[in-house]
């Protein structure tokens, strides 16, 4: 029930490890890392939209068991919440190689 919001965890935590990493190695605006970053988000919002796909599928299937229907109700909701956390959380990745290329 809790999968997309868990991922948009794993996610802040991977792209700060990224951005951190990158600070040591080179700087923090080199494009080969916010690539990187952006690479492993996407990675994450593909994850987050197969959960809530299934989420939804198995809402539609759930018609009678009201109990069924809440859990899948709670884990197409924290997918949506997970994905638009996610999605902001990348927003400033992008920026950084849209400044980058200007």
């Amino acid at each position: 029930m809790t999968g997309g919001l868990l991922i948009w965890a794993g996610q802040f935590l991977g792209v700060y490890l990224i951005s951190s990493a990158a600070d040591v190695v080179a700087t923090a605006a080199d494009p080969a890392w916010s690539l990187a970053g952006l690479a492993f988000s996407l990675v994450c919002l593909a994850g987050i939209v197969a959960l809530g796909g299934y989420a939804a599928l198995a809402l539609r299937s759930r018609r009678s068991d009201e109990n069924a229907r809440f859990q899948s109700s709670l884990a197409l909701g924290g997918s949506l919440i997970g994905g638009v956390g996610v999605l902001f959380q990348t927003l400033p990745l992008v920026l950084s190689l849209v400044a980058g290329q200007a």
